[in-house]
Formats: structure tokens, sequence, C-alpha cells
């Protein structure tokens, strides 16, 4: 007989930008959503775990719903790496019986193409690519950080416009490009300060910066886009990184090349009117999100314990 305990799936996406909650009851599809702060586990693991937590709680108090009723399933940046993994998962357990933990570029897949065969580029903040093929076999690509990876996201972006704007600082060109301008007034923060406060400024903020607050300059750099020669530098060379993940993936592959594929995230919609055209053209919508990807497989879940119970 199939286990009825488990009544509400616990969705949660946390990235490199913001965590994002969504409760759900499977009998009456009522569904509960909160949002919290970045929670990369690849940066600052303790608050990250403590975000995804406040996260899961805060939805089961909005529902009146207890944690034996639910199964947890969350998508984390930085849950490729298994000690990340299991320090949330243990922290989770202390509260949910029932939980399952994976990268985001997983729940990204299966939130993409609701469970068929399809390449995802999940381009936010960090980048990872996926690939769920006809036989049902996952596979990952990317994902490896802001440090040594994630090439062509919001944050390496804004690494990028960050080391160039210093570049032309020390030339003292500031003025001969307006986004070069606006980069270091907002690192040093202030308008009108001799070059020993701004420099001291912008070492305090390069000492303190995560990849959020890097890929925060990825706003500056589409809104300059026409007027500034290296945010088209930038973007060019941030296309061909996507596409090049892409190929990585499968694209244009005997083997993999029919799979459609997606790009989700949120530098997804902004990045597409600078990729090459053959590539853009190809490109599928993504049937749901990160979120939906992981009720998906939270429901997925479920049907695989209850049809074991059936053979018990």
């Amino acid at each position: 007989m199939a286990d009825l305990s488990k009544t509400h799936i616990l969705a949660i996406d946390a990235g490199g930008t913001k965590t994002l909650g969504l409760l759900k009851c499977l009998k009456t599809q009522e569904t509960w959503y909160f949002r919290e702060g970045s929670a990369s586990l690849s940066h600052d693991l303790s608050r990250a775990c403590d975000r995804i937590d406040k996260v899961a709680k805060t939805l089961l108090e909005k529902a009146s719903c207890k944690a034996e009723q639910v199964v947890l399933v969350c998508g984390a940046a930085g849950a490729g790496n298994c000690i990340n993994r299991k320090v949330l998962e243990y922290q989770l357990n202390l509260t949910f019986s029932d939980v399952l933990i994976s990268n985001d570029g997983r729940t990204s897949l299966y939130g993409a193409g609701l469970g068929e065969p399809i390449i995802v580029l999940a381009m936010g903040t960090g980048s990872v690519a996926m690939r769920l093929d006809k036989e049902k076999k996952e596979a990952q690509f990317g994902g490896w950080g802001f440090t040594a990876g994630d090439l062509g996201s919001g944050a390496y972006m804004g690494k990028q416009l960050v080391s160039l704007a210093l570049v032309q600082l020390d030339k003292q060109q500031l003025k001969c490009d307006i986004l070069m301008n606006k980069t270091i007034s907002r690192m040093s923060g202030k308008a009108n300060v001799n070059d020993e406060e701004m420099k001291q400024a912008i070492a305090e903020w390069i000492q303190s910066a995560t990849p959020t607050d890097y890929a925060s300059f990825a706003l500056l750099i589409f809104e300059y886009a026409d007027q500034s020669l290296f945010a088209q530098k930038i973007l060019k060379d941030t296309a061909l990184w996507i596409e090049d993940l892409a190929e990585t993936a499968g694209y244009k592959s005997e083997r993999f090349g029919e799979l459609p594929i997606a790009i989700i995230g949120g530098l997804a919609q902004a990045i597409k009117p600078y990729l090459p055209q053959e590539f853009s053209n190809i490109l599928v919508s993504s049937k749901g999100s990160a979120l939906d990807g992981a009720l998906f497989l939270g429901e997925k879940y479920l049907l695989e314990q209850n049809e074991s119970l059936k053979l018990i």
C-alpha cells in the first residue's frame, strides 16, 4: 500500500544571487512562496545553510505544516561538492526526514524539460550546463565556481569589467569610456575624493567582494552596450563562452546534436541578442524554472517510494 504520509513538497532554489522557496500541498495544489538572499554553498557555507534552513522553516510556518509531512528538494549552487552537500543535509535533517539535495543545475535541468531529454545552460551569477539524454542519463558540464570557472556567467562578466576598469584607471583614461567611469565610481562609492582615498576604497571593495557583487556589474554592461567598446568586448566574449559550453554539453555533436537546448537563469534573456545567430535560432523556451524542477524531482521521488512499498 502506498505511503500517504507525505502531503507536501518543499522546493528550494539556492543560488549566488537569491534563494527561492516554494511549498506545495499535493492534495489541494495550494502553494506558499518565500524569498531570501544568496545562498551559494561555495561561498560562506555556514551562512548559505542557515538561509536555506530559514526558507524551509518559514514556509512550514506559513502553511501551518509539519516537517514530517514534507519532502524537501533543494537545488543549491556549490552542492556538487559532496562535503558542502553533507553539511547542508545534516542541518536540514535536524528538521526534515526526507531531504534531497543536488546542485542547482540538476533542478534547472528538470525544470526546463520536465523530465524530457534536453540540454540546459543555467546562466546566472554562475554558469553550469546539464544534459538529460534519450536514455535518461544525466551529465554536468562546468559549474566549477567563481574562482576557476563560471565562464560566461554574470560574475564572470563583472570580473572582466572590473579588471578592465582598473587598467583604465591606471592609464588615467577613465573619461574615454562612460562604462569605465561608472564602474570605478561604483567600486569607490565616492564621487569626489582624492586619488589615494579612491584607491583605498577600491582595494577594500575588492577585498570583500563576493561573486554576487561582481555579477551585479553585468547590468551596467548591458546598460551601456551601445556606448562602450569595453561592454561590447565583454558581451562578445561572454556569448562565445556560452556557445562553447553548449558545444561541450553536446550541441553540434553527432550523438546529442538533436537534443533541444534551453538557456535559463538571470542572464538568459539579456544575453540572447548577443549570441551567434545560428546558435540563438535553435534555442527553445524552458518549460519551467529550477523550482519547477525541484517539484518534479520531489513528485518523482514520492512515486518511486510508493511503487517500492507496493512490492513489499
